[in-house]
């Protein structure tokens, strides 16, 4: 190309597609189309383009960086080998892509109050002002036409006056020049590429079934738009996952490129786009130097700490043109094994080359390639031409500079000697959009196996923006809880489930930040439309933060319990209020428990004796409510009986009475409750039946609410130091159906400990790991020894290197997340502020304390918080 300006054509970016189709019309179109092959959508997935070869784009996901081991990746390279024999003789042209960009997305949501809006707000503002990036691999197919040929370039053109021409014009012009034998287009009617779809619709079919290891999703609709427009406009201010619809859409060439390139300086591109700038240049990548390619090559390059779009071309060769293009490779490292010199010796000895010294690394080569050859011919190789580019993208020359060193080092350390491009600088960038690699300059054969090893199918997962599960029970958006930062600049968005199960285990030592962060995911939950926690506290470890936000706390230690500040608790006040008789089964067998903690066994007589009992005090419960609670049930029992006596030690001025002899409850998952648990969980004879008691409450109301919304209530419930619960035969015999049967009404259990050992110990362990995929754990220096190393490994599930970043972590900042297939390094810097919301120390209790003995006058949080942040 002669011109050094292209593009330069502005569309109101308002405009639609099929908008900026009809505004074409009007205008002369810009030089951008020369290199740009698409043409129009054949169907939602499949664009033609301009040559008549068909496309298709894909996401794929890939493999975590963090977690992925060997035999994960093994597993994937067998897979690519497989689809890559499949299509060999098809010549496809398939392309690796990764679009590393800047994003300041972080997860919206509506908070119930001040103080979780403020915890959010100062978790977006300290994400917007660092740098972070996500990586978006893609991958592009594309095959020619049967029988046509290779480019159409300038054969779509436009009509004398203007005008769009439309795929029956564009067939017309095609059969046209067939006649004149220009053959240029390889459709001569609406059939043919009909034909030419279906075809190529089974490829697409078969590869997505193929690369299943990669998770490849293949673009559709505005999705594949939003993409093109990204690739064909390379400025930092389009979402790298933009959508923008095509339906309708022809000249796709004109229309979804926006701004300009100027091609005017040595080795950068300048992109324009209104009025925003950016700068970029490209490195070819030169395999020369690596004997062996594996797929960890690219690793390093997907956390680099800028932006950039990597781009890997293979032209598949079909076997016979395969097999031609290396016997000539063969012939020629064979006809350099021998020096000038040794030629003119031979030629004086009558052609004798025995005795001639021979260039070792030549015959090798051609002893490779002879090889190959033979292994393309028998159709266990292939080859092609292969192009690989690293376009480096920064707002200003300065940020260009500074991401070169960067990318340079990386890739030197990779030995893939980064050639950057000059003269062809553009051509490289060519290479970066899909379906226009006939620009490129410089091609180098490989075999399909090589390139299968240089895609990027490792990744640093960003995790899930959206919480699809939430999303759709709930009919709304629903993102995720939090973007964590991580070192690889890459955000870890946070949804805290694995397709419909949101329960989680959080693992740590005590002052590791266990508490912060299972503090911090609970608050953030409450943005969700409805939402309701309950937190079943011990230690008093969140009762600020849920003071802070508004919440109910009861404290079940009736000692601590004072005036106006008093909560009770009330099974028989609560379920059978009104006089109800619904939950009388339920609180059959709760009584049942309570007469038998200390040894007595229920007899049938004594069930029926409970059923009048508590038949009558429903009846006095319609006419006076006071009298719903259990001191009346023990009344209307024969006294003289056993039942009665065991009861009778919950009620009146009994020991236990003030836990559940009351005449009013406070129990309720409204909103947001904390139940303090210490002095229940020291007692087992408390324990049993509070928990009994408190998990049927919370799937009751989860039904009723269900019932009347018509769609599971998002609802969180947090345990900390969970092993003190599940060595409660009661609450370890029910775990399992609570942990299904909560899911399904929409709960998610959050259950932390700092001994993982006693908890992989319990009878209970089978359960939670069958039914809890998401593990966070704080840092343990500890993680590596032998003991620990083989729990982890053979009971949670984590590797040798995964438990290497476990024990080097800095407590209370780092975090090692894993989720099924999923694991990442999460690194959390809290600003005082947001720590002072999260604490719960004893200062933090002392100055709560001193707010709760004023009646928590209005502003006190605001004066909470500063006082612990200026203490």
């Amino acid at each position: 190309m002669t011109s050094k300006v292209y593009g330069g054509f502005r569309f109101d970016p308002g405009h639609s597609v099929a908008q900026r189709t009809e505004r074409f019309e009007e205008v002369e179109g810009s030089p951008l189309t020369e290199v740009i092959r698409w043409l129009m959508p054949l169907n939602e997935r499949v664009i033609l383009n301009k040559d008549g070869s068909l496309m298709a784009c894909f996401d794929f996901i890939g493999k975590d960086v963090d977690s992925s081991d060997p035999e994960d990746v093994n597993q994937v390279r067998a897979q690519l080998v497989y689809v890559m024999e499949q299509l060999q003789d098809l010549g496809p042209t398939i392309t690796w892509q990764v679009r590393r960009r800047i994003t300041k997305k972080y997860p919206e949501g509506i908070y119930p109050d001040l103080i979780t809006s403020r915890m959010n707000d100062l978790q977006a503002e300290k994400f917007i002002s660092d740098v972070h990036y996500v990586n978006r691999h893609t991958l592009i197919l594309s095959l020619p036409p049967v029988g046509g040929s290779t480019r159409l370039l300038g054969a779509i053109a436009r009509a004398q006056g203007g005008g769009l021409f439309q795929i029956g014009r564009i067939l017309l012009a095609g059969l046209y020049k067939s006649i004149k034998g220009d053959d240029d287009f390889p459709y001569s009617n609406m059939e043919e590429v009909e034909q030419a779809l279906v075809s190529f619709d089974k490829v697409v079919d078969t590869f997505l079934a193929s690369t299943a290891g990669l998770k490849t999703k293949v673009m559709t609709g505005a999705v594949l738009g939003g993409f093109l427009q990204l690739a064909s406009t390379p400025t930092s201010d389009l979402d790298c996952q933009a959508e923008l619809s095509i339906h309708g859409a022809s000249m796709l060439d004109e229309v979804l490129p926006q701004g300009a390139i100027n091609n005017e300086y040595a080795d950068v591109l300048e992109f324009q786009h209104n009025t925003k700038k950016s700068w970029a240049c490209c490195y070819t990548l030169d395999l020369r130097r690596r004997e062996k390619i594996g797929m960890d090559l690219l690793d390093q390059l997907m956390s680099a700490p800028c932006e950039f779009t990597l781009s890997q071309v293979y032209k598949a060769l079909p076997r016979s043109k395969g097999a031609k293009a290396v016997a000539e490779a063969e012939v020629y490292h064979a006809n350099r094994k021998y020096s000038l010199k040794s030629f003119v010796a031979a030629a004086v000895s009558h052609g004798d080359v025995s005795r001639l010294q021979t260039n070792e690394a030549r015959e090798s080569d051609a002893n490779e390639a002879r090889a190959l050859k033979e292994n393309i011919e028998a159709g266990k190789e292939g080859a092609g031409y292969y192009y690989g580019v690293v376009m480096i993208q920064a707002a200003t020359t300065a940020g260009l500079e500074t991401a070169q060193k960067k990318v340079e080092e990386i890739l030197q350390a990779a030995r893939l000697s980064p050639r950057l491009e000059g003269l062809h600088k553009f051509s490289s960038f060519c290479a970066t959009i899909p379906g226009s690699q006939e620009e490129v300059a410089r091609w180098v054969k490989i075999t399909s196996e090589n390139f299968v090893d240089l895609c990027p199918s490792r990744t640093v997962s960003d995790g899930a923006y959206v919480n699809e599960y939430l999303s759709d029970s709930m009919g709304a958006p629903c993102h995720a809880l939090v973007a964590f930062p991580t070192k690889s600049k890459t955000p870890f968005y946070y949804t805290g489930y694995v397709g419909q199960v949101g329960h989680e285990l959080v693992i740590g030592g005590t002052g590791t930040g266990k508490t912060a962060i299972s503090t911090i995911l609970w608050s953030q939950f409450r943005k969700y439309p409805g939402a309701r926690v309950l937190v079943f506290d011990k230690n008093y470890s969140c009762r600020p933060a849920i003071y802070l936000q508004g919440g109910n706390y009861i404290d079940l230690n009736p000692e601590k319990q004072e005036g106006a500040n008093r909560k009770r608790m009330s099974p028989i006040a609560a379920l059978m209020k009104g006089g109800s008789q619904r939950h009388l089964p339920f609180i059959t067998r709760w009584l049942e428990l309570l007469a038998s903690m200390r040894g007595y066994t229920v007899t049938s007589v004594d069930r029926k004796d409970l059923e009048v009992a508590l038949r009558a005090t429903a009846e006095l419960g319609q006419v006076e409510p006071s009298a719903l609670r259990l001191g009346t049930v023990v009344v209307r029992l024969d006294a003289t009986t056993e039942l009665a006596q065991q009861l009778a030690l919950w009620v009146g001025d009994s020991v236990y009475a003030g836990y559940y002899d009351n005449a009013s409850d406070d129990f309720n998952i409204d909103q947001l409750t904390g139940i303090e648990m210490g002095s229940v969980l020291s007692n087992e004879e408390l324990a049993a039946p509070f928990m009994m008691y408190a998990f049927y409450r919370i799937e009751v109301r989860l039904r009723d609410m269900g019932a009347r919304e018509d769609a599971p209530i998002p609802t969180q419930i947090y345990i900390p130091e969970a092993w003190y619960f599940v060595r409660q035969p009661t609450f370890a015999n029910e775990l399992d159906e609570w942990l299904v049967t909560l899911r399904k009404l929409g709960a998610r259990i959050t259950l932390d400990t700092q001994n993982p050992d006693k908890l992989i110990q319990s009878p209970v362990f089978a359960a939670i790991r069958d039914n809890i995929p998401s593990l966070i754990l704080t840092p343990n220096p500890r993680a590596n020894t032998a003991s620990l190393t083989r729990m982890y490994i053979d009971e949670l599930g984590f590797s040798e290197h995964e438990l290497n970043y476990i024990a080097r972590g800095t407590p209370g900042q780092d975090y090692y997340i894993k989720q099924g297939e999923i694991s990442r390094r999460i690194s959390m810097r809290l600003s005082p502020e947001l720590v002072a919301m999260v604490r719960s120390d004893p200062k933090a209790q002392k100055a709560l304390d001193h707010y709760i003995q004023m009646g928590l006058p209005d502003g006190w949080q605001q004066k909470y918080i500063q006082e612990l942040c200026h203490e």
